[in-house]
């Protein structure tokens, strides 16, 4: 997702695309889920070229069912931005991106691979010179720099991310957080109980000298006395328990047996 991002965030791509001049979303499609905008883009050319320029509409699509992004766009026509003496505007433009990730747990996997089928059409006869230059040095740059894009784009949302995705992600991430912090919470709190529990043990083991010997309870304001009394017979006399009955005890201490569960 964060490959996806670093494409469609323009904000994002001014910072680190060098060869961008200007990059501005002119219009968005209203329509929930569309996904569509209609961009506005300079790009800049090698000394003695003049820069070129594009107006043409871009639209994604994340199909979660077979884990595959795509990125459509194609040139067209907007008021707002006409064709400028000073730049060469492309107006036979398409492209388009698939983007899928590597791994079999949904498009938030890491690791992805794309492909990019694109054409424009520059208006002249590029020099063999500057078809080199294209392939042995601006490509490779800019693959170089949009990895290094993708990895640092969750530290741009940290910092100064306005999009949507910016947004759901840092919500993510604070939950996350608050989940960490409980459960190192519970786990601190669990280990006091463990400890409390020894030092209880081991307490009155050394005043007794019988591990075996059951332990009184915790909070002794809260017991009663569950002694059972003989049997009386008719003439007074004690007679012999009519069953063997065990005391009865409120607490569940009478499950931990220190030769268990302590050493």
């Amino acid at each position: 997702m964060d490959f996806l991002q670093v494409q469609i965030d323009m904000d994002y791509r001014k910072k680190w695309d060098e060869m961008t001049v200007m990059l501005e979303v002119a219009d968005t499609d209203p329509t929930p889920d569309a996904n569509s905008d209609l961009i506005y883009w300079e790009l800049q050319w090698p000394k003695l070229f003049a820069n070129r320029d594009y107006v043409f509409k871009r639209r994604y699509l994340i199909d979660e069912e077979t884990n595959m992004l795509y990125i459509v766009s194609r040139s067209t026509e907007f008021s707002k931005y006409p064709p400028y003496k000073e730049k060469f505007r492309v107006e036979d433009y398409w492209s388009r991106m698939i983007i899928r990730p590597h791994g079999n747990n949904g498009i938030k996997d890491l690791g992805i691979e794309f492909t990019l089928t694109y054409f424009d059409n520059p208006g002249v006869n590029i020099p063999s010179s500057v078809m080199t230059w294209v392939t042995l040095k601006a490509m490779p740059d800019f693959l170089t720099k949009l990895r290094q894009a993708t990895r640092e784009y969750k530290n741009f949302c940290r910092t100064e991310g306005t999009s949507e995705y910016c947004r759901i992600l840092l919500e993510e991430e604070r939950a996350a957080a608050e989940k960490e912090e409980k459960e190192k919470l519970d786990y601190c709190n669990f280990v006091k109980l463990t400890e409390n529990i020894r030092r209880r043990t081991a307490s009155w083991t050394s005043r007794t000298g019988d591990a075996n010997e059951p332990i009184p309870e915790l909070n002794p304001g809260n017991t009663k006395s569950n002694e059972i009394p003989a049997d009386v017979d008719s003439d007074g006399t004690e007679g012999p328990s009519s069953g063997a009955i065990q005391p009865k005890y409120s607490s569940f201490w009478k499950y931990l047996h220190p030769l268990y569960y302590f050493h």
